[in-house]
């Protein structure tokens, strides 16, 4: 199995144009800037009306005016995605208008909220490679030996309040990953370079191609299921 990096295609899909402050309190407890990639809320949350522009794309760019890890998905997405495993996730439904006219839209959109997988135990460490990378210069530091999970955190604790962050050169699953069988995921405090996107099997990928999902780009990533178990 292959895995890719997922991202709006911020050159083709439409965006929210801006959050109607006017009528809208970000600063609330249960505002949707609130939301995080960490867990789900207690409370639930309150949306801003969604205000587009641009075409109506499966997925539109939200501007990051919603917090956490997730995108902005019409109704044949989410549809879509509910045959597949996200692990753990929720849809939130958004009242949705054309900026312009204030015009309520045909489409149905949705808030997808991303939770990041504790991926520490999943990792086969003999037979993945790992660097410190320099955020400011962009840049390689050193490779590190990382063999257990206690390790990685480690490893991921001993950058933080730095310009350094642990990016994988090669990563790859073992046998617990295969029980939880994702085909959608977010790994916090870890990717393949500077920036840190959702993961996608390619089972996945092939049928969001397959459905002409619109909004969506991919790259390739080097993780890959342990040879034991592929």
């Amino acid at each position: 199995m292959k895995f890719f990096k997922v991202r709006e295609d911020v050159e083709s899909i439409g965006l929210r144009e801006l959050v109607p402050l006017w009528e809208y309190d970000i600063e609330a407890p249960t505002s949707q800037s609130k939301l995080s990639d960490k867990r789900l809320p207690e409370l639930e949350p309150q949306f801003s009306r969604l205000l587009v522009t641009g075409p109506l794309t499966d997925v539109l760019a939200d501007g990051r005016a919603i917090g956490g890890t997730g995108f902005i998905v019409s109704d044949k997405l989410k549809k879509l995605l509910a045959e597949f495993n996200l692990g753990t996730h929720r849809f939130y439904s958004l009242k949705s208008f054309e900026y312009n006219s204030d015009k309520k839209l045909d489409v149905e959109y949705y808030w997808l909220q991303i939770i990041g997988t504790i991926f520490y135990d999943l990792i086969d460490y003999n037979n993945s490679s790992f660097f410190i990378f320099d955020d400011f210069e962009e840049k390689i530091i050193n490779k590190i030996d990382v063999r257990t999970p206690g390790g990685m955190i480690e490893a991921i604790n001993s950058t933080k309040e730095t310009d350094n962050s642990i990016i994988y050169n090669k990563m790859v699953f073992n046998d617990k990953f295969i029980k939880y069988n994702l085909d959608l995921f977010y790994l916090n405090n870890i990717s393949d370079n500077l920036f840190t996107y959702p993961i996608v099997s390619d089972r996945l990928k092939e049928k969001i191609e397959q459905y002409g999902v619109s909004g969506l780009e991919f790259k390739e990533v080097p993780i890959y299921l342990s040879p034991d178990f592929t």
